[in-house]
């Protein structure tokens, strides 16, 4: 930046002269003329030079930071994968006895039997979300038409939205955007972000889906109408345990940051405090016969 001023003092302080010069003469000179394009040409080198270096210098920070987040996920990777494969293999056989329990009880034990059952049924959940942080790899890669998939997609929560209050809209005419992803994984992208941005209205509202091409890419909007995210907790979106849920436990958002990363996509979220949230998905456009 300081480079790019200098250059521009250092123009304008020569066209001056130049303007100078020429007011006690009747003719230009060629010498004054090959001078000052001279300056203003390093004048632009300059701030080209300090643009790029600007720009190198943001890139090389966001490179940091990617490569940290991720030896971290690395790690909680690790552990979730060992813990989720004991832990899971008790509650099996706690779920199963449970059952075979349920059988032989009066009315009043079924109903706790079946408040243990779905609190089992809900750490088996939590339990894969720690596996699918584990190993977030696509495993079945295929094209996928973005318009009909939206669709049907979109179908699956409608019902949620509408107990919620919520309505759910999608604005997509193009049938000829294609992408080549895993669909289940990304099934579970989609619902678990309209999920949160239907979780994030308070009362009543709307949750709109876009999708359309731009520069080689299908981009996917996901916009709420809920209370927004400051701009503090949007920095910690996608970091270990962070949620702004009550209840929740931050694993949702973290497995769907590793999905977009292994089907090579991107995604950014951007919210102010009351005015909604919009989450973006860019993802490489393919043609639909490869």
């Amino acid at each position: 930046m300081n480079l790019s001023i200098y250059s521009v003092i250092v123009f304008i302080l020569s066209f001056f002269v130049y303007l100078e010069i020429n007011s006690y003469t009747n003719e230009i000179h060629s010498d004054c003329i090959f001078i000052i394009s001279i300056l203003a040409a390093a004048s632009f080198i300059g701030m080209g030079v300090s643009i790029l270096l600007k720009e190198h210098f943001i890139e090389t920070a966001y490179l940091k930071n990617e490569l940290e987040r991720s030896e971290k996920l690395k790690i909680v990777s690790q552990i979730a994968a060992s813990v989720a494969h004991e832990v899971r293999n008790p509650l099996t056989v706690v779920k199963g006895f449970l059952q075979l329990l349920k059988e032989s009880v009066d009315d009043k034990k079924k109903d706790y039997l079946n408040i243990a059952l779905s609190e089992l049924d809900r750490a088996e959940y939590i339990i894969s979300d720690y596996l699918n942080l584990a190993k977030p790899q696509a495993d079945q890669l295929e094209v996928i038409e973005i318009s009909g998939f939206l669709v049907h997609t979109l179908e699956i929560m409608n019902s949620y939205g509408l107990i919620q209050n919520v309505q759910i809209h999608l604005n997509c005419n193009q049938t000829d955007l294609y992408i080549r992803a895993d669909k289940p994984k990304l099934t579970q992208v989609i619902l678990n972000l309209i999920k949160n941005g239907v979780e994030a209205i308070p009362d009543k509202g709307e949750v709109t889906v876009n999708a359309y091409y731009y520069k080689e890419e299908i981009c996917i909007e996901i916009i709420d109408t809920g209370k927004g995210i400051s701009r503090e907790e949007l920095e910690q979106l996608g970091t270990v345990f962070f949620t702004t849920k009550e209840t929740g436990t931050g694993l949702g958002i973290l497995v769907t940051f590793r999905i977009v990363e292994a089907l090579k996509g991107k995604i950014a979220f951007h919210s102010e405090l009351g005015m909604g949230t919009k989450v973006l998905l860019k993802f490489p456009a393919v043609d639909q016969l490869k």
